[in-house]
């Protein structure tokens, strides 16, 4: 029986811990919403008492202290009133506060944890579901509102209870013996706790059989709601879809695959929601006039029995209401709160996730040459939850100050290469050293700054130039320029009326949308001006048209002067400039040598690549 307890009501300890994580964003946050919780609980109760000494009064026509009475009742339920109103509305604030801060949070966590975590569908599913939790079921204004509202139901029972004891445990002195007996204490403690518990049991009841607030049901609500988002989110508010809309005719299909969302959406309403909310307020409507027809026929037998005045029927009648509505609430609450305990668990669950790649305590030692030798050693590797390796016994050296180009068909595993070079993932077998040690033995921020990378698929903020190449560093504003024009976008950023502290993506009026090959050019920058003595660039002139890409690797010598430069390309002419090349192919190394002697085996991967490539140009 302890264990079926616990077990029904071990949410509460879920929610006791995400409560202390509320307090420790703002300490004085709980303690106003119990204060909020103590006076509105408190208030209706003084109200009431203050009735029932008027309506006495009035009995005893005691006109004088009528009017003081009412003169006492109107100020108390005006000051109480604008208390309560006061720390409803900054209660109401630092909720959202609190909840903008935890979504944040989420977003410093997804920044914070090991990219190989990062990368696994679990941990993104979570920050999806961490996201949605905080944005769609309520979040933590939801949560805090319902705990705010249980302490609030919890002081009116303690104080309604106290009354219906005073109650019950009056004396009966009328001369009729059935009166008296119907009045005693024994018969009057006996009704009440036989209706509160028939009662409570059926409400609990009702409230499971709604299944208004499980987390089945906000699963199902999620699907629908995704469903719609969709349409409203990336379809009609992205005006990238504009020209495939038009040029396709998608407008039909569009509509009406919303308008079935829409009308699933309407279904599952209408079924889960209006009707099942229909069905259990009637039953609670019913329940609770079956209560209070009691409650008055108890209170009226007490009063016949002489055991309270008229005034004290108001109060006793009012008082056992407000228990039983207390108590009706109390068990909506612990659903609701039972459920946004789960949502809220979905939040904290992402924020222990723990990081696996371990930083190592060794500094970098910097010689005046900075001269640093890479070596991989024996290394293989397979994403997590993958039986497939990606890279097979790996074996090579890079020098400093040469330019390696890793080339390779799709899949060969060139990427992975370089995710194992800067520690976003640590290799399976065998390892990897610099100058000698192995990677993981340095402090891992300081590893990190030997490399200025260009992803690829990199991506830059919707804030001014200048801050998307100097990254939070101190921007000396003639190094950037220099970047810039290093990366061949000088020119168009100088034409532009707020040169380099014009903002990138039209966010705001000051926003310039920059052409993808200009983008990629203000990313090269970035990598330029960060300045460390490894540069990798990950496919750097995809998006560049030919004459720009000529221009790009003809700068290339002086932008990677003094430093080692690792370039992957599916463009085997850019790889002529590069002292070695390194082939890839299923994971293995199968030929490293510079370009005229890898083409002198025209059989061998890079050759046909290569002739592939060239062919093309040919007219």
């Amino acid at each position: 029986m302890l264990k079926n307890f616990r077990n029904k009501f071990s949410h509460y300890k879920d929610g006791l811990k995400s409560l202390l994580f509320v307090h420790k964003i703002d300490k004085i946050a709980i303690p106003l919403n119990v204060l909020q919780s103590i006076i509105s609980g408190v208030t209706p109760y003084i109200e009431l008492i203050l009735w029932t000494m008027v309506i006495d009064t009035i009995v005893l026509k005691d006109i004088d202290k009528i009017v003081k009475l009412l003169i006492i009742m109107v100020v108390a339920k005006f000051i109480f009133g604008i208390i309560i109103d006061f720390l409803d509305k900054i209660n109401n604030y630092k909720s959202k506060n609190i909840q903008q801060k935890m979504i944040v949070l989420i977003s410093s966590k997804a920044m914070e944890i090991d990219y190989s975590v990062l990368e696994n569908p679990q941990t993104l599913q979570q920050i999806t579901d961490a996201e949605y939790t905080m944005e769609h079921t309520g979040g933590i204004v939801a949560f805090i509102s319902y705990y705010r509202e249980l302490a609030k139901n919890i002081f009116t029972i303690l104080i309604s209870f106290a009354l219906i004891l005073e109650l019950c445990l009056s004396s009966a002195s009328s001369s009729i013996f059935a009166i008296n007996i119907l009045a005693s204490k024994t018969v009057s403690i006996a009704a009440i706790i036989i209706i509160t518990v028939l009662n409570f049991r059926f409400n609990n009841y009702v409230a499971k059989k709604s299944k208004r607030h499980s987390s089945e049901l906000f699963n199902e609500n999620r699907r629908v709601e995704r469903q719609l988002n969709y349409y409203t989110n990336n379809v009609y508010l992205k005006y990238p879809f504009g020209k495939d809309i038009r040029i396709f005719a998608m407008k039909d299909m569009i509509n009406t695959s919303y308008s079935k969302y829409i009308e699933d959406a309407k279904s599952f309403f209408g079924k889960h929601y209006y009707t099942s909310n229909k069905n259990k307020e009637s039953w609670n409507i019913l329940s609770s006039s079956i209560y209070t027809l009691i409650t008055y026929i108890l209170v009226v037998i007490k009063a016949l029995a002489k055991s309270i005045t008229i005034g004290g029927m108001v109060k006793y009648v009012n008082a056992i209401s407000m228990f039983n509505a207390s108590i009706v609430k109390i068990i909506d609450l612990n659903q609701l709160i039972k459920l946004q305990t789960e949502y809220i668990r979905v939040f904290n669950d992402f924020l222990d996730v723990e990081n696996v790649q371990k930083s190592g305590k060794l500094d970098i030692r910097r010689s005046e040459e900075k001269k640093y030798v890479i070596e991989f050693h024996d290394v293989s590797f397979k994403y997590p939850h993958n039986d497939e390796y990606v890279l097979r016994n790996v074996s090579c050296r890079i020098d400093f100050g040469k330019k390696l180009a890793i080339v390779g068909k799709n899949g060969a595993g060139k990427t992975t290469f370089i995710k194992l070079l800067i520690r976003l993932y640590e290799a399976t077998e065998g390892f990897i050293s610099l100058n000698g040690v192995d990677i993981r033995d340095y402090n891992y921020e300081e590893y990190k700054m030997l490399f200025s990378i260009v992803f690829q698929d990199f991506k830059l903020l919707a804030l001014s130039i200048k801050e998307n190449v100097a990254i939070g560093k101190y921007a000396d504003e003639d190094k950037i320029l220099e970047a810039l024009k290093l990366s061949g976008v000088e020119e168009r950023i100088k034409s532009l009326p707020e040169n380099i502290d014009t903002n990138i993506y039209k966010y705001d009026a000051n926003g310039v949308e920059f052409s993808g090959g200009e983008l990629q050019k203000i990313a090269i920058a970035r990598a330029i001006y960060k300045d460390s003595p490894f540069v990798i660039l990950d496919e750097p002139t995809s998006a560049l048209d030919p004459i720009s890409e000529y221009e790009t690797y003809s700068k290339f010598k002086e932008i990677t002067e003094n430093k080692t430069s690792i370039y992957i390309s599916h463009r085997m002419g850019s790889c002529r400039f590069c002292e070695d090349i390194l082939v890839l192919d299923k994971g293995f190394i199968i030929q490293r040598g510079n370009h005229e002697e890898l083409l002198e085996d025209s059989n061998n991967v890079y050759a046909e690549l290569y002739t592939k490539q060239a062919e093309n140009y040919k007219i």
